[in-house]
């Protein structure tokens, strides 16, 4: 994890961040950056926590993005551009975000790339995705002709990942993350295809390690997830181990036992899915590393209201790129939710202050959440 000092440096960076994220998403808006008014409205902080605001999950993903790419340092190899409406598409797309893909997620309008998105494809030059021969810019999933032609006039050399279905998406997406990290993970991220609050949280986790993350549903293994799990054996010369992220009434015990026969099959879960969030963040498995094993400060942690979950897509960035840290989930704009709260405050007694980072505007999460979230980092005992 970064150090404090580290984080303190990556925070300055977002006045300049927002200041070139803040734009509407109606395709006339303007090309100038937020007016001080704005600006001060979408930046707030506390002693241990800091807010990644903006008017959209744009906004917020292109804020993070600059937080953790700053000028003059390292830059992403590529864009991946995620349909801002579609989250299972976004979901897939944050295993991409780690070392050595290390590709910066901006969400999209199916029509058009916002203002705020085209403003980074402007100031950032990405690298290049690795073993693709420079390829500049990724779009996930489907979307209109002014999105190619956007592309196009910045000469950012594209391409395009789409499928029938988010399953067959995940399994269309196995040899391109695997030929761009040179490798295959024998860990797999088990989500829920039909609860995507539970995803989230899964993603996070893909964002950081890179592992493979495919979909279920409550009482079935889809046939591409069967095929990837089955071709990561070959691929590896193991049996891969399978984390289902989330309860029984989200994943089934029948499904479990159907994903048995393809390897060891593991479950974090809570009773919500603000709790399987903390769930995750605490999780640790010696045998395989999977599992952020965050039980004690200083630790960073990452807050988003799934009800706005677009903004997650900025969470995913420092989950990989930036402070790597899990993400919690909100269930309340008002206040943390139990679980949330009692865990924080644990790591706040715990060793020195944890830092802290809440995704979205004032409606999403209030100033008095992120004063909650603030004093129970801080709060060493």
């Amino acid at each position: 994890m970064r150090t404090r000092s580290a984080i303190t440096a990556l925070l300055a960076c977002l006045g300049l961040a927002l200041s070139a994220c803040g734009q509407s998403e109606g395709p006339a808006a303007p090309a100038a950056g937020l007016t001080a008014a704005d600006a001060g409205e979408q930046l707030e902080f506390g002693r241990n926590v800091a807010r990644i605001g903006g008017i959209s999950p744009s906004d917020v993903a292109g804020a993070a993005v600059l937080a953790a790419y700053p000028p003059g340092g390292d830059t992403p190899t590529s864009w991946f551009l995620l349909p801002q409406h579609r989250w299972h598409e976004a979901v897939l797309a944050a295993q991409f975000a780690t070392d050595p893909v290390d590709a910066a997620l901006l969400p999209i309008n199916k029509e058009y790339i916002p203002p705020a998105a085209i403003d980074l494809l402007s100031r950032i030059e990405a690298r290049g995705y690795p073993r693709a021969k420079g390829l500049e810019a990724v779009v996930l999933g489907k979307a209109g002709t002014d999105v190619f032609v956007d592309l196009t006039d910045r000469r950012l050399k594209a391409t395009q990942l789409k499928a029938a279905s988010p399953t067959d998406l995940s399994e269309t997406l196995v040899p391109f993350h695997g030929g761009g990290a040179g490798k295959y993970s024998s860990n797999i991220v088990v989500a829920s295809a039909d609860e995507r609050d539970y995803a989230l949280p899964a993603a996070a986790w893909s964002a950081y390690s890179g592992d493979t993350l495919v979909f279920v549903t409550k009482d079935g293994v889809p046939p591409a997830t069967a095929r990837i799990l089955a071709q990561r054996e070959k691929l590896r010369l193991e049996k891969p181990t399978m984390y289902l992220i989330g309860p029984e009434r989200v994943i089934s015990a029948s499904v479990a036992g159907q994903l048995a026969a393809y390897g060891s099959v593991k479950r974090v879960a809570g009773e919500s899915a603000a709790a399987t969030s903390v769930a995750l963040a605490r999780y640790h498995d010696p045998q395989t590393l999977f599992g952020w094993n965050m039980k004690r400060g200083p630790a960073n942690v990452s807050l988003v209201n799934p009800k706005q979950w677009g903004n997650a897509i900025g969470a995913w960035t420092f989950a990989a790129a930036g402070p790597q840290a899990p993400l919690l989930l909100t269930e309340s704009p008002q206040f943390l939710p139990p679980p949330v709260a009692r865990y924080v405050e644990a790591l706040g007694r715990a060793g020195e202050p944890s830092q802290g980072f809440v995704f979205g505007d004032r409606k999403s999460i209030s100033s008095r959440a992120l004063q909650q979230l603030d004093a129970a980092l801080g709060a060493t005992g």
